[in-house]
């Protein structure tokens, strides 16, 4: 058995409207890897799915356990107890796709087409994401905006304008200054401590000075230079030389709790910054 992967349950709800006289409400699982805002956020619409289609479709969620994700995702293809809907990121796609099932060409037709899904109402650049040679894969559930959060709180008591966040170097240097100077913390460039998070942000500093990470054939890795080291000094000077956080900390913890400036964080965290209490803002 293979899973057939979706990243909306609306694609069930089209393939299982015949199904409804059933006696017993059609229970399917739906795994995912969401955890903090964007766990809470799924909870809730799948609360909402549930209530609607009660005693007709009953979804169950797991989810939250992002390191083990995909490794538990292959095993249980693989051992035949796949779970009905889940979650894959497009940059996955490549090394997942022997494992699920073509959504428009999978044994029982084309499931796209069944469940009457237009590809015209997605953006373009996700819709094709989700194919290889062909073979359409997945449903786009959402593209991330990463961008900077502040606290339009925090930049009004130190001087700085709160409806206009920094757009240079020398304008984001002296807004981390000046909150550093006043008692916070200035910026957290990663969220969090985790090493994937911090890698990421390394590659924005780098993209920024113009770095690739590979040559244009993908044959040579091209970050071993002086781009890529002052990308992973800057990365390294936040938490110690330029004192604008600590080692180890939870930038979104901080954020929440009013004593952070800056947050570098993506559109997952709007749920969280909202229930926050803080005055914020969004930059891109």
């Amino acid at each position: 058995m293979r899973m057939r992967k979706s990243f909306l349950w609306a694609l069930v709800i089209g393939l299982i409207l015949g199904m409804w006289a059933t006696a017993e409400p059609i229970k399917l699982t739906f795994n995912t890897l969401f955890h903090e805002a964007d766990a809470k956020a799924m909870e809730k619409i799948i609360e909402m799915f549930n209530e609607e289609y009660k005693g007709k479709i009953e979804v169950e969620l797991i989810q939250g356990r992002w390191a083990q994700y995909y490794a538990e995702l292959r095993l249980s293809v693989l051992a035949g107890t796949p779970p009905q809907i889940g979650i894959c990121h497009t940059n996955k796609l490549v090394e997942m796709a022997d494992y699920l099932t073509p959504l428009n060409a999978s044994p029982v037709g084309d499931l796209i087409e069944m469940a009457g899904i237009d590809p015209a109402k997605y953006v373009d650049a996700a819709w094709a994401a989700g194919e290889i040679e062909g073979r359409h894969y997945l449903i786009p559930l959402d593209t991330h905006g990463w961008g900077l959060w502040y606290n339009k709180d925090i930049f009004a008591e130190v001087g700085l304008d709160p409806e206009k966040p920094p757009r240079t170097l020398a304008e984001f240097i002296d807004a981390c200054e000046r909150i550093k100077a006043a008692g916070y913390y200035a910026f957290h460039p990663a969220e969090d401590a985790l090493p994937r998070k911090l890698r990421r942000a390394w590659y924005v500093f780098f993209w920024q000075m113009g770095g690739q990470l590979f040559d244009e054939g993908y044959t040579h890795a091209t970050f071993n230079n002086p781009k890529g080291l002052l990308a992973l000094q800057f990365l390294v000077d936040i938490f110690n030389d330029f004192g604008w956080n600590e080692p180890g900390s939870n930038g979104y913890n901080q954020f929440a709790a009013g004593k952070l400036g800056m947050l570098v964080a993506g559109n997952w965290f709007y749920g969280t910054a909202v229930k926050s209490g803080v005055n914020w803002g969004y930059a891109p």
